[in-house]
């Protein structure tokens, strides 16, 4: 086996006796290690092509399956203890080359970079490192769902029934939130929230806790303050207390589970009466067992939840039933109001025993104050946190 001279040091091979002939590919890297260089310095032209700034890289190299199998045979050969893995080994020399050739530090100090050296499709780029912001939304109209919804029709190709669009709905709480980070030039981003309202459903109040990863921004200054004016000069979403957060942070948010309140505007055949809001309000402290909803069948398993209604205010209003509605996490409040022919059971109309409907659904507040302990000391005076 015919060895370059990086290779041969590797495996701790004598290179005189293993000496590679001129124009013959080395047999364990097939001449990756000739190309670092030359890879360092296009991934640094195309960041600087495209504006990116960062004040740290670290590396990350991909290699042709040939190679991990030439290292695996050498292994069985020698043991683990005696050679150094190829990728290894790549990214050390990388390391020593782009340092050189960028003048930035590697590790992760500041805006972090990662220098991506492909050697399998030829493709090597620095790529700036995800940024994880929390914070709390309010949806001020209806009509947005809180992530793109593709149409379930086309699959999101576009299609007749969509205009065209691929989504079922024009605009979403994500899209929104993205838009402010514009000027991060990032390349796109996800968005996490802890629970998400239905479409027709506003959130108002202290908002509801989310975390934004935006992909690969090229910028490396991102101001939260210009992102929190843009998104709330839109008007259909309103953001607060953003700050920058650790990838973690995504997991806590969701998988949180959070009581919440409610305000809804309930609509009764016949007229609701005095007695009529004692009997709601006497729902209060009451466990439901909830099926799953007709409307959302089609999603989600046929079972039966159990929730806690922890309270319920009421009165009348211009003929209808306004009311305020403490209840548990996952608990659905359309159809607390409907009994949704009776797969809930108590219910706002089994309990005064007239047809109800929820007209109007508003989220008013969510229980999450035990948030402010995960966000970073800093800003802990400054959050609007619930009160």
């Amino acid at each position: 086996m015919e060895l370059c001279k990086a290779c041969a040091e590797r495996y701790s091979e004598p290179l005189p006796a293993r000496k590679i002939k001129p124009g013959t590919a080395c047999a364990a890297c097939g001449g990756i290690f000739e190309q670092i260089e030359a890879a360092c310095k296009e991934a640094r032209a195309g960041a600087r092509d495209a504006g990116l700034e960062f004040d740290s890289f670290r590396v990350a190299s991909t290699v042709p399956g040939a190679c991990d199998a030439a290292d695996t045979q050498m292994i069985r050969e020698k043991g683990y203890a005696k050679i150094t893995p190829i990728k290894n080994d790549i990214n050390r020399k990388a390391g020593i080359l782009a340092r050189k050739i960028t003048g930035k530090r590697q590790g992760a100090a500041g805006r972090c970079a990662i220098l991506r050296l492909n050697f399998r499709t030829g493709r090597h780029a620095f790529q700036n490192e995800n940024v994880f912001v929390f914070g709390r939304y309010e949806k001020l109209e209806v009509g947005l769902s809180q992530t793109k919804w593709l149409c379930s029709w086309c699959d999101g190709r576009g299609c007749k029934r969509c205009g065209m669009s691929g989504t079922r709905f024009e605009d979403s709480v994500h899209q929104q939130i993205e838009a402010g980070f514009s000027h991060a030039g990032i390349a796109g981003s996800k968005f996490h929230g802890s629970g998400r309202e239905d479409v027709d459903v506003r959130n108002i109040g202290e908002g509801r806790p989310f975390v934004i990863e935006l992909q690969s921004p090229l910028k490396k200054a991102i101001s939260l303050e210009k992102a929190q004016a843009m998104i709330n000069k839109a008007g259909k979403v309103r953001v607060r207390s953003l700050v920058f957060v650790s990838q973690g942070m995504v997991e806590v948010v969701k998988n949180s589970r959070f009581d919440k309140n409610y305000h809804a505007t309930v609509a009764l055949k016949p007229a609701p009466t005095a007695t009529d809001i004692k009997k709601l309000e006497a729902l209060s402290g009451a466990t439901l067992a909830q099926q799953t909803p007709e409307r959302v069948l089609r999603r989600r398993s046929d079972r039966t939840r159990m929730k806690k209604i922890f309270k319920v205010r009421a009165k009348i209003s211009d003929g209808k039933i306004e009311s305020d509605i403490f209840a548990e996490c996952g608990t659905y409040i359309k159809e607390l109001v409907s009994s949704d022919n009776g797969r809930t059971k108590p219910s706002f109309a089994s309990a005064i025993g007239k047809a109800a409907v929820c007209e109007d659904l508003v989220m008013t507040g969510v229980e999450d104050n035990y948030m402010s302990c995960l966000l970073p000391p800093r800003i802990w005076a400054k959050a609007q946190l619930p009160r």
